[in-house]
């Protein structure tokens, strides 16, 4: 097997372990990345396996952005659930969340 070759396999790798929501990879197959990136130096593939494997690394790289875009989206998601375990809240005409203060006592039931 090539460098390339090892090189691909470890792309698509990663890319299984970012679908499949696999981070703790993450770690493993990156510095799996930089010691097959250093063989490649090394041993130069041709212009076609080398736009391959640019092609290939830039659809993960596709792929890691909106992964983390999806987990910035989990996160104010769980932000805002927190917010309203915590208190109520409401949108204004603005679309902004803006959290309703104390019910005043005139209006509590007794």
């Amino acid at each position: 097997m090539t460098p390339a070759d090892r090189l691909a396999d470890s792309l698509a790798a990663l890319r299984d372990a970012v679908r499949q929501g696999d981070f703790t990879a993450f770690d493993r197959l990156s510095a799996r990345l930089g010691t097959e990136v250093a063989a490649l130096e090394a041993s130069p593939p041709g212009p076609d396996t080398l736009q391959m494997l640019k092609s290939r690394a830039a659809e993960l790289a596709e792929l890691l952005l909106a992964a983390g875009q999806g987990l910035a989206a989990a996160r104010r998601r769980l932000t805002e659930i927190e917010t309203v375990r915590k208190g109520l809240g409401t949108y204004g005409g603005d679309g902004r969340r803006r959290a309703l203060g104390p019910t005043p006592a005139s209006t509590r039931r007794v």
